[in-house]
């Protein structure tokens, strides 16, 4: 009994790390060195508008920052983003910067500054995803 209980404990501690182990990110689109990237299990609809996760991924660092705050270097980047399906405009809720490819290495820099809504056009990873989120 003892070594079926065993067994089955290690089963399903196998099968969790694999399903955690397994990449969620789809790749959606790639622009110049950066490639975008969406956490599919993350997309919520409530009426016009889509909550979802996304990724910007490079091959290259990026500056970003102000004198004021400080400046600082990534190469990726998630954000958590809202789009209106109707109006076809975005907003950023939340966003983290990585040193690393496909979000390794957190820099301590984060959260966008601003809950406005902007055009979907302002940004180039959003065009791409909106198809696809406002299915």
């Amino acid at each position: 009994m003892k070594k079926i209980l065993a067994l089955t404990s290690l089963i399903i501690v196998y099968s969790s790390v694999a399903a955690y182990s397994a990449n969620p990110w789809r790749f959606i689109q790639r622009t110049g060195s950066q490639d975008i990237y969406l956490l599919e299990p993350s997309v919520q609809r409530s009426g016009s508008i889509v909550q979802f996760y996304w990724m910007y991924s490079g091959k290259k660092q990026i500056r970003s920052g102000t004198r004021r705050e400080g400046y600082y270097n990534y190469m990726s980047s998630t954000s958590e983003t809202e789009v209106d399906c109707v109006t076809k405009k975005y907003r950023p809720n939340a966003a983290r910067f990585y040193e690393g490819e496909m979000a390794t290495k957190l820099v301590p820099e984060n959260s966008p500054r601003t809950r406005q809504w902007f055009d979907v056009e302002m940004s180039a990873g959003i065009k791409y995803l909106l198809p696809i989120v406002c299915r």
